[in-house]
């Protein structure tokens, strides 16, 4: 079922109002120390945005975030120091790099093909989290609307497949995680 909602506008949790409220003290935690807040509170009405967010075990957590104002288009990317399954310390590594007009086409279409404003929040209690993998969260807004989408360590040829190809384009454009690590997750 259509899970998009209206933008959660809160700063101090950063997922009040979704399903990924109660996950607050791990991600929110995470997205704060690489400078984030709740992902509507920055934007305009008119404004389309996406931010994907990958906190893995044993590495340092990554977020990148599409966004247009106006005419130009820009990937911003920041990794922390610390790995995602402990305590998040401070913004590493950053970067911002603007898009052409095709760059932003072809990213927006790929983050479409995931059917972001139609899936569940949170994946089915089946294939839920494991031991040792990554969180893949991807957010976006668009026209008002807002969803999230949570996926633990989703395979390359599973149901989530797409959700796991935007990750990894995301990650591999923003230049901060070699390829090769995020396949391990």
């Amino acid at each position: 079922m259509a899970a998009s909602v209206g933008c959660p506008t809160a700063d101090s949790a950063v997922f009040e109002g979704t399903a990924l409220a109660t996950q607050d003290h791990w991600y929110g935690k995470q997205l704060r120390a690489l400078g984030e807040r709740g992902f509507c509170a920055a934007g305009t009405p008119s404004s389309e945005r996406y931010r994907f967010t990958w906190i893995p075990s044993f590495h340092p957590s990554v977020v990148v975030l599409l966004e247009r104002e106006t005419s130009q288009a820009r990937l911003v990317a920041k990794q922390l120091s610390d790995p995602g399954g402990y305590e998040p310390r401070t913004v590493a590594r950053d970067t911002v790099i603007v898009l052409s007009e095709s760059e932003w086409a072809e990213l927006t279409r790929r983050i479409r093909s995931t059917d972001l404003w139609a899936v569940p929040q949170l994946e089915p209690p089946s294939t839920a989290m494991g031991r040792d993998g990554a969180q893949w969260i991807l957010e976006g807004v668009r026209a008002g609307r807002y969803n999230v989408a949570d996926r633990w360590s989703p395979s390359p040829d599973g149901p989530y497949a797409s959700h796991r190809a935007v990750g990894e384009l995301l990650l591999q454009k923003s230049g901060l995680v070699p390829s090769e690590l995020v396949r391990e997750y």
